[in-house]
């Protein structure tokens, strides 16, 4: 089974800097409201975080690979041990998101929780909150499809196990991170129904990688008519997410597409509030704060999953650690420097300051892979923090920029 270097990474890093230790306090995320208001009332709207204006990176929205291209990127050694298919976690649970997990199984369907009906408030309130809502929403949707949509394309000139257990090993942790940003995101009252339709669509699609995975490793079979008749009906949810999402727009008289919005993120656990350049995903709030790139900036196939072990692809990571007492910056670079085997070759490293801290920028490069790891490094009092960013080599100048903004909007809370 192939190890994720990510996996040793972690587990040498932890004990380097004293344990790792998570505090216990828990991620103070709001759960979704899953209910319909009525917009009336004369509420005053709520107060916005003021918009942050930086340039965001603009790139060509990719084609979809041709069928040979991307079954000559998935026939990359993969061994059916390892395929597994994430959870799809679409809403909070105790206000938190569930933690990370496989099943080769298909995807328990949760009970809905009952709610008190929201209080009536302003249009001008709802407005607002919908609109923030659909810059996230639409741009989340149409990724998700195009994952499905590439892995619909390939289906049928995959005959292989391995080359169909590669499709669904990508397709289901490309999908898995869009269900974490859609349980993650602000669910005002009236958008229910649309924010319902993308949920099931990801639930079923998901449920059908889960259940053909489980099929390929229990029976030897990627495909059964039961299969098949499910992964058309994922096609169906598709379009019905779609037209929810156009009807809730038209309802509202917002007119899409719109722009995807920096938005502050605060993790009380990892102590720690950054930025989120506009159009990258918040797939992770606890311990550590992770965001995932948009489908522009993705790798196709098995190697654009990159290091991690939930397979994120273009990724930015931030996270706290607790030193020994009389840690500093020089002891932290001197510990860490080692695990950088792991990820390549260390190109560079330079300094820089993070929330007025100083900080060590380390660049490494998989020549192989073609990928590039940067970990920006700084300790402030008896914790490390540390961001991470992956990225392929030949989208590296956009990840940059975007973990610049990261970095230059980070709080740190030792």
């Amino acid at each position: 089974m192939m190890l994720w270097p990510w996996i040793v990474g972690v587990g040498a890093l932890a004990i380097a800097c004293g344990g790792g230790r998570d505090e216990a306090d828990p991620t103070p995320v709001p759960a979704p409201t899953p209910a319909l208001a009525q917009v009336a009332g004369t509420l005053p709207p709520p107060s916005v975080t003021p918009s942050i204006s930086v340039a965001q990176p603009t790139v060509a929205i990719p084609p979809t690979p041709a069928v040979a291209d991307v079954v000559a990127v998935t026939r990359t050694e993969f061994d059916l041990v390892e395929l597994s298919v994430p959870i799809c976690n679409t809403s909070l649970r105790d206000g938190v998101l569930p933690g990370f997990g496989t099943v080769p199984v298909p995807t328990p369907t949760s009970t809905p929780t009952p709610v008190a009906p929201p209080t009536p408030r302003s249009v001008d309130a709802a407005q607002a909150e919908i609109e923030q809502y659909l810059a996230t929403a639409t741009n989340l949707l149409r990724t998700s499809l195009r994952y499905a949509d590439v892995t619909n394309d390939v289906w049928q000139a995959s005959r292989g196990l391995e080359d169909r257990a590669a499709l669904i090993f990508v397709e289901g942790r490309r999908l898995a991170a869009l269900c974490n940003s859609i349980a993650l995101t602000e669910i005002p009252p009236e958008v229910t129904f649309a924010n319902g339709a993308i949920s099931e669509f990801l639930r079923e699609r998901v449920a059908w990688s889960a259940a053909s995975a489980s099929s390929i490793r229990d029976l030897g079979i990627s495909s059964t008519d039961s299969l098949e008749a499910q992964r058309d009906r994922t096609v169906a949810l598709g379009d019905d997410a779609t037209d929810s999402v156009a009807v809730l727009a038209d309802a509202f008289n917002i007119e899409l597409p719109l722009n995807p919005r920096i938005a502050a993120v605060e993790s009380a656990r990892a102590r720690i509030a950054i930025v989120r350049p506009g159009d990258w995903y918040l797939v992770r709030l606890d311990s550590q704060i992770v965001f995932t790139g948009p489908i522009e900036l993705q790798e196709d196939g098995l190697v654009g999953l990159g290091t991690g072990r939930e397979g994120y692809g273009t990724a930015i990571r931030a996270r706290r650690v607790r030193n020994a007492p009389d840690w500093d910056l020089e002891k932290m670079d001197a510990q860490i420097r080692p695990l950088f085997d792991h990820f390549g070759l260390l190109m560079d490293s330079s300094t820089e300051t993070v929330d007025g801290h100083m900080a060590s920028r380390h660049r490494i490069l998989d020549e192989e892979r073609e990928w590039r790891t940067d970990f920006v490094i700084t300790v402030a009092g008896e914790y490390s923090f540390i961001f991470e960013l992956d990225c392929p080599l030949k989208f590296i100048e956009d990840c940059s920029s975007s973990m610049d903004l990261v970095l230059a909007g980070a709080t740190l809370s030792p």
